[in-house]
């Protein structure tokens, strides 16, 4: 059994340490679950969010208070594994996943390093549930001391005080209070700086096309933008960019968009791209009037889209 205690406190810290890692920026972790292009949703993501926390806070304290209910939490603790590695596969595999999430914003990790760790903790909490199963799923250790149950409560006690500091310490303004926005004229919050000043989309014509600063497609997009940009009678091309600073640089310097780019916020993007960029829109006073999603744009393609936006 102190091979079980090892195994439970081993792989209840992991847990628990993911959720507080988590819980300092949940903003951040909805993003990187919509990365998983599995939910689309974003009231959905923010649910799946905390319940993913607090199931982790909860299996994660009992492992570490040695709370085993004859074997129900360790069959949790393996579906959760389980299905949380089945995730990450899946969205490696489809979706090119290049952050799982697994410990939020402050410990990146690749799927194929999360997917070892997640292996390797399942393996220990079958051979841990095994042992525990033949033993009868004692409350204590095999010596019977009361120290060891008092310090495994002790321990599993700090652990949920732990997360609980972690989220009464942290901002989390962007998570429970989300920018509100008019969802009938989505592109009316957006403004872009032009020669003449700065000039807001709630007002007038736009093409306004959906961009990853990190997208192959959506590079290969800018040059039919571009050309597009230069007709004299096309609406202003404006587009509103997924990516870093850093990111959004190296997107220019590869590229040379003629247009005007505007970084925004990821969650905002993902509402309105759908699944995947590059996303075209025709817009009127801030105003979806059509859109066009496409991988391979050519400037005739996203000039007859224009033409058929404006004519109907």
């Amino acid at each position: 059994m102190k091979l079980v205690r090892f195994i439970e406190v081993i792989i209840g810290v992991v847990f628990v340490l993911a959720a507080c890692f988590k819980v300092v920026d949940m903003h951040e972790f909805t993003i990187q679950i919509r990365y998983y292009n599995v939910l689309t949703d974003l009231t959905l993501i923010r649910y799946v969010a905390v319940a993913s926390i607090l199931a982790e806070t909860v299996l994660g304290v009992a492992l570490i208070a040695g709370i085993r209910l004859k074997g129900l939490v360790y069959a949790a603790v393996l579906a959760t594994l389980v299905g949380f590695t089945g995730l990450i596969i899946y969205s490696w595999i489809f979706h090119d996943l290049a952050d799982c999430g697994c410990f939020g914003a402050v410990l990146p990790m690749g799927p194929a390093s999360t997917t070892s760790k997640n292996v390797v903790m399942m393996i220990a909490m079958a051979l841990a549930w095994r042992i525990a199963h033949r033993a009868g799923y004692p409350q204590r250790e095999a010596s019977g001391s009361q120290a060891g149950e008092l310090a495994g409560s002790l321990g599993g006690l700090a652990a949920l005080v732990a997360v609980g500091l972690c989220f009464v310490l942290a901002d989390n303004t962007a998570f429970f209070h989300p920018e509100e926005w008019d969802p009938e004229r989505a592109f009316a919050q957006f403004a872009i700086e032009t020669e003449d000043g700065v000039r807001s989309l709630d007002h007038g014509e736009y093409f306004v096309v959906l961009l990853s600063s990190t997208c192959p497609e959506c590079m290969d997009a800018v040059d039919p933008l571009n050309e597009l940009a230069d007709q004299p009678d096309a609406p202003p091309v404006v587009a509103l960019m997924l990516g870093e600073d850093d990111e959004l640089d190296q997107f220019r310097m590869l590229t040379s968009p003629e247009f005007p780019l505007l970084s925004i916020d990821a969650l905002m993007f993902f509402s309105l791209i759908g699944r995947e960029p590059p996303r075209y829109y025709y817009v009127v006073d801030g105003r979806e009037v059509a859109y066009l999603d496409t991988l391979e744009a050519t400037a005739e393609t996203l000039r007859d889209f224009l033409e058929s936006a404006q004519a109907g």
